[in-house]
């Protein structure tokens, strides 16, 4: 075969190969495969593909063109390739392992795509090899370590890949670049590793499970400009040798278990720039005043250690510094005037050590880069000085938990770019000349002030208007801070606000209406708040929270919106409030005056259309209803159901009544009070709703016949009423909880309290008893003892050894029934008419079980 004929042939496999890619493609968003690998046209003039004088394909450079797909094994027919590129793709699947014949590649780049499986062993020539942010998993192959000239090699990302790293690779005297780092790598390092690795410049780990020493050879590399070890689990000491790598630029060593001191020799690394030894807890000593040397320097990271002493003042001679990381050490003294000297300087962080002393009178005039002062939790006295606000930058001041004292500073509001300012825990007060908390009306010149906090300072002053002015503010903090007057209505306006806590406060007056957009979760507690809870909180369907609890708040509680998953904590000490019985709250009397306990019975009923007052009624006794009636006289019947009959009656006052007669077992007696609600709500030429139906109201004479009087009549519906509205005082614990929202009736509530009726009756628990008054209530008390626990909740006058099954049986039943009147919606509730029928049926199955026995 002519050497033609063998060029021909290879140039139709380089093309072949090609188009089995491009058949593998799956999204070409911006059609550069499919627009320009055509049949038509030479390979070589294809995009991405570069050929030699042979018309042989030697690059395929695929990066950054948005294509997904996989990578098919043809690829390993492009016999001349010596560069290989689809970086920056969202190539899947796994590497061909045909990879492995392509005999002259030098670079391989298959950085951020998604590539899974395992890396392809036998690859002889390469020098780069990059598999970057990729899904690949296993071991590095041995193979690879023999990859003799092999310069960069990258796996960054990878977060399946595990093992030790391969030891032939500690020989390969061409290797520049080992980044590892993001991935399971374990195993430890060797003593010795740098003795054949001249020209190393990059040791990336970071970020795996590394253990051992660090090697005492890393002063051999003496190429080093990055050494990356952070974030794994080296132990021992810090090399002193490292202070012989003049070219290191960055040491980066925090987050493992390192101990000792940090040596003074890395105050020799002229050229360093960054160097974190942060958050290795036995690292002790005092810092070096010797890295006051490394001129260089821009990032000095200490912090989370167990460093002592003072900060070496030094330090504010460092011309380049942008990030100072002290924090969370024991260090100790005042803070070197110096270092607020470092005008290149962004972040200061030394919080949480035991620094004391002044903040100096200029603090802001040499900073005009500052961007973050974290100073919190140390033991900082004296005023906030007015020049704080010098440093124009500054978006976070942090200076709580300290011993500042005086009043806040008015020039916070200069501050253009403040996000966040917390200042809590100090001894911060206002300022004299007002009573106001002066300084929140600057910081509305803030417009990204993002939060507030100022809780535990002694204030002692009232909230301004303009705090509506704070439109930006998301969190606003100022408990116990002796805050005094009403909250303003322009409160209402902060729409951005997701934590508003004003809590142990001396605040008075009401809690204002809101329309606030996002999530929020207020406290109030521990104030002496009146009035009541404003409905229009009802609207914050994304309300998470809301803690009013201990004040001096009435009225029901908004039921609507996210207040159905608020618990009862959030309203303990409001011994007036009411209504939301799922809170375990007694519920509302339907009055004006909501929320007393009161047993009197003295109240007016009011039309709503009209505002007359329909009639006076108090609690009368079996005496009195009988002269009502006179004498339950058959002129007085309304009707007779199975087991009782209804009578009309006309009190004294020319009061309407009407009186139920029952019989004396109880289950019998509930299926009457059932019987006559039936009656009365559809049956009667005139339906009756009731606002006060309880056993109380079950009157027994001296036969023991069962009487129903008292029932509180709301109203006589009218033709095609359904609901109505009263102003009539009912029964905490027995009224339905629409009777709270506007004195809202009908036949449905008194469902409500028939349930409630059959607890009572059946527990012998009143729903007012001491052990409902803040835990739980007595509907869910019942509801919790369902059916498992029914015995321990039933009243033990009715139960005994006989037919004890059949009674636990009805009892659970009648129970379980009584749950089903008791729902919080209304319109969920069992109708009165299959309340009767269920009752009916379960004394039938009881009659049974007792004849069975």
């Amino acid at each position: 075969m002519s050497c033609l004929a063998i060029e021909a042939t290879n140039t139709t496999t380089d093309r072949s190969s090609l188009l089995a890619l491009k058949a593998r493609i799956t999204n070409d968003p911006h059609n550069f495969l499919a627009n320009n690998w055509s049949a038509a046209t030479s390979v070589c003039h294809w995009i991405g593909i570069t050929c030699d004088v042979n018309n042989r394909v030697t690059v395929l450079n695929l990066t950054s063109m948005a294509l997904t797909g996989t990578i098919p094994p043809h690829i390993g027919n492009l016999s001349s390739l010596v560069q290989i590129s689809f970086s920056n793709n969202s190539f899947h699947g796994s590497l061909p392992m045909e990879l492995v014949n392509l005999r002259s590649l030098e670079l391989m780049n298959f950085e951020d795509n998604n590539l899974e499986g395992e890396m392809p062993s036998c690859i002889s020539t390469l020098r780069t090899l990059d598999f970057m942010n990729n899904d690949l998993h296993g071991y590095i192959p041995n193979e690879i370590g023999n990859l003799v000239n092999l310069e960069r090699f990258i796996l960054y990302g990878n977060p399946l890949i595990s093992g030790p790293i391969p030891s032939a690779m500690f020989n390969n005297s061409s290797l520049k670049n080992i980044n590892f780092a993001m991935n399971r790598m374990s195993g430890s390092l060797p003593d010795n590793m740098c003795q054949n690795l001249p020209v190393l410049k990059y040791l990336i780990l970071h970020h795996n499970q590394f253990v051992g020493s660090i090697p005492s050879s890393l002063w051999q590399c003496k190429e080093l400009v990055r050494i990356s070890l952070d974030n794994n689990r080296f132990t021992g000491t810090i090399p002193r040798s490292i202070g012989k790598l003049n070219l290191l630029k960055e040491l980066y060593l925090d987050n493992n278990n390192l101990e000792g001191e940090i040596p003074e020799e890395l105050g020799s690394l002229k050229a360093l720039e960054r160097l974190r030894t942060g958050i290795n807890h036995r690292i002790t000593g005092s810092i070096p005043r010797s890295l006051a040397n490394c001129t260089s320097l821009w990032e000095l990271g200490l912090g989370g250690s167990s460093l002592t002493g003072p900060i070496p003042p030094e330090l504010g001679d460092l011309p380049n510094l942008v990030i100072l990381n002290l924090y969370n050490n024991s260090l100790t003294g005042p803070i070197p005037s110096t270092i607020f000297n470092i005008s290149t300087l962004e972040l200061l962080a030394l919080y949480m050590n035991q620094l004391s002393g002044h903040l100096p009178s200029d603090i802001g005039l040499w900073l005009p880069n500052l961007r973050k002062l974290y100073l919190w939790d140390n033991q900082l006295q004296g005023i906030i000085p007015n020049s704080i606000s010098n440093a124009s930058n500054l978006d976070l001041l942090a200076l709580s938990l300290n011993s500042f004292s005086g009043p806040l500073p008015t020039t916070l509001g200069n501050l253009r770019n403040l996000e966040r300012i917390d200042l809590a825990s100090n001894q911060l007060t206002r300022d004299s000349f007002t009573t106001e908390l002066s300084f929140l009306s600057p910081l509305s010149n803030c417009k990204h002030l993002r939060r507030i906090v100022i809780s535990d300072n002694p204030l002692n002053g009232t909230l301004p208007a303009s705090i509506g002015n704070l439109t930006s503010v998301e969190i606003f903090k100022a408990d116990n801070c002796q805050i005094k007057g009403s909250i303003s209505q322009e409160v209402g306006k902060l729409s951005n606000l997701t934590t508003f806590s004003l809590g142990n406060n001396e605040l008075i007056g009401s809690i204002p209406s809101c329309s606030w957009k996002n999530e929020n979760a207020p406290n109030l507690s521990g104030n002496s708040l009146i009035g009541a809870i404003p409905k229009s909180l009802e609207k914050l369907l994304y309300l998470k929270h809301i803690n009013v609890s201990f004040n001096r708040l009435q009225g029901e509680i908004p039921t609507g919106g996210s207040f159905a998953n608020f618990s009862a904590e959030s309203f303990m000490g409001n011994s007036a409030l009411c209504g939301a019985t799922q809170l375990q709250v007694p519920p509302c009397k339907a009055s004006t005056h909501l929320g007393s306990k009161s047993k009197k019975r003295n109240a007016n009923f009011f039309d709503t259309e009209d505002g007359l007052t329909l009639a006076t009624w108090q609690r009368i006794s079996y005496a009195e209803l009988g002269l009502a009636t006179n004498g339950f006289n058959e002129s007085n019947l309304l009707g007779t159901g199975g087991f009782g009959s209804v009578y009309k009656g006309k009190l004294s006052d020319g009061t309407d009544i009407a009186i139920k007669v029952f019989n004396l077992q109880r289950l019998n007696i509930m299926i009457d009070v059932a019987s006559a609600l039936e009656y009365l709500h559809h049956g009667s030429p005139t339906p009756i709703i009731h606002c006060d139906l309880k056993p109380s109201n079950v009157l027994l004479d001296r036969d023991l016949i069962a009487h129903v009087g008292d029932f509180g009549i709301a109203k006589l519906l009218g033709d095609g009423d359904s609901v109505v509205q009263t102003n009539t005082l009912a029964t905490i614990g027995y009224m339905a909880p629409e009777y709270g929202s506007e004195g809202i009736v009908s036949a449905r509530g008194d469902i409500y309290s028939f349930g409630i009726l059959l607890m009572e009756t059946f527990t012998r628990k009143k729903p007012t008893d001491d052990m409902f008054e803040e835990a739980r209530s007595l509907k869910c008390w019942v509801k919790e003892a369902l059916p498992d626990s029914v015995t321990e909740i039933t009243d033990a006058n009715l139960l005994g050894e006989e037919n004890f099954t059949a009674k636990k049986d009805c009892i659970l039943s009648t129970l379980e029934l009584a749950v089903d009147c008791s729902v919080e919606s209304s319109e969920r509730r069992i109708d009165i008419t299959d309340v009767l029928s269920t009752l009916k049926k379960i004394r039938t199955n009881f009659e049974k079980s007792v004849a069975m026995t």
